[in-house]
């Protein structure tokens, strides 16, 4: 089982199965060794225990996400999940809104 890192500070982008993905304070991932050469001070390891419904949670929240409109969300944990989503939500309130008051 690989170790799983949390990025404390600053981004990197990195390329996982041919795509570029950057990855932002707080998104855990597994870095290489290289990547944790250069970047050791950047993260910090982190536990995983995640139970099979966890997964479904956090899986649902992508597919969520994704109908949304949020790019990227493989790499998101569950606190970010929740606050991209709930920006697009409030997003689209607001337009809705708005296309309301111009009828």
């Amino acid at each position: 089982m690989a170790m799983k890192y949390r990025l404390k500070f600053g981004s990197h982008t990195r390329y996982e199965d041919g795509r570029r993905v950057t990855l932002q304070p707080g998104d855990i991932f597994e870095p290489s060794e290289v990547e944790l050469q250069a970047f050791g001070d950047k993260l910090e390891h982190v536990h995983m225990i995640e139970s099979p419904a966890a997964g479904n949670e956090l899986e649902e929240l992508r597919e969520r996400a994704k109908d949304l409109g949020v790019e990227n969300t493989n790499k998101m944990g569950k606190d970010r999940l929740l606050k991209k989503i709930a920006l697009k939500e409030e997003e689209q309130e607001q337009q809705f809104d708005k296309d309301g008051d111009e009828q």
